[in-house]
């Protein structure tokens, strides 16, 4: 009937997309050399003519991650916390081959790594417009949850939230939050829509028990281009500043009181001496409204959308 074959359809579909994306999608392996001093519990006790102690050993301490090859050049995107504080970085790609990567560059305020790679005839990714990921759209993360072995794992969702910030993981983060499974392992994996175009690096996950809750949440990919770009072209990242503080935020009591169309807004305390926000003429508490037209959530949300602009870039606020 009708029903089972639209069905089918859309199951068609998924398939199509997992099977053009997966190639692109790599597990990223990682190691550190320790140096680690021997200690012997009882050689104090029985003074061990044979101890070790004190003696230095080496000690290998391993990673796994995952991460996306984004271009014919070999550059690969993953989280700065999969390739943090390592001495080797190695890539496994999609036929199993396994090759060296150079890092690129970090930026540790939105958890993004640049890697790159030599290899002919790369697949990649199409990176799609992260802001048309509407809440309750289809998402499809693939990546290496767990261990090795579980490579090129495709597990199926939708978009859960938008504009989730996490402090305590980045400076800087919009995440988009996705109930798809992810777990252990999957940091810097893909975040594939219906077309099949990458809108996210899947970064963190929210768990009680360690593993996949149903709460997992991925960088937008307009964002990750924009400190991708920073990164090759320039070696760092710069950002956009406003320079001044928040004294709140805007709810809907508020609103109601000073007679305002919409329930939103950020509250401007402190003002920077000599910033552009005193040079625009922002003052303790004016209330901004949107930015370039767009409503404001909230101020983590703002903060992040003032550093994606690059400096010098004009931006329009709307302010009461």
């Amino acid at each position: 009937n009708r029903a089972v074959a639209s069905l089918k359809d859309m199951n068609d579909a998924i398939v199509d997309i997992a099977e053009k994306t997966n190639p692109a999608v790599v597990t990223i392996t990682t190691e550190k050399t320790q140096q680690v001093q021997r200690r012997d519990p009882f050689s104090m006790f029985f003074g061990n003519p044979n101890s070790r102690e004190g003696q230095t050993e080496e000690y290998v301490r391993r990673g796994l991650g995952s991460g996306v090859i984004v271009s014919k050049e070999g550059y690969v995107l993953t989280n700065n916390h999969v390739i943090a504080d390592t001495d080797e970085i190695k890539v496994r790609m999609y036929d199993g081959n396994e090759v060296s990567a150079s890092l690129v560059g970090t930026d540790p305020d939105t958890d993004i790594a640049v890697l790159k790679i030599s290899v002919e005839n790369l697949p990649t990714v199409t990176l799609g417009d992260s802001d048309a990921a509407k809440v309750g759209s289809f998402v499809l993360a693939i990546g290496s949850p767990l261990s090795e072995d579980l490579a090129h794992t495709v597990s199926f969702g939708i978009v859960s939230a938008r504009g989730r910030s996490l402090n305590t993981l980045t400076a800087y983060g919009d995440y988009i939050q996705t109930d798809a499974a992810i777990n252990p392992g999957n940091s810097g994996c893909a975040l594939i829509d219906m077309n099949g175009e990458l809108i996210g690096i899947n970064s963190a996950i929210a768990s009680r028990s360690g593993g996949n809750d149903g709460i997992g949440f991925a960088i937008p990919i307009k964002l990750a281009k924009r400190i991708m770009d920073d990164l090759v072209e320039d070696g760092e990242v710069s950002r956009g500043y406003l320079g001044m503080y928040s004294a709140g935020e805007v709810d809907q009591t508020m609103a109601q009181a000073l007679g305002l169309n919409n329930d939103r807004g950020i509250i401007v305390g402190q003002v920077v001496e000599d910033s552009p926000a005193e040079q625009a003429g922002l003052e303790e508490d004016d209330i901004i409204l949107t930015i370039n037209g767009e409503t404001i959530s909230d101020y983590d949300a703002f903060r992040t959308k003032i550093a994606s602009y690059k400096p010098g870039k004009n931006i329009d606020l709307e302010v009461n």
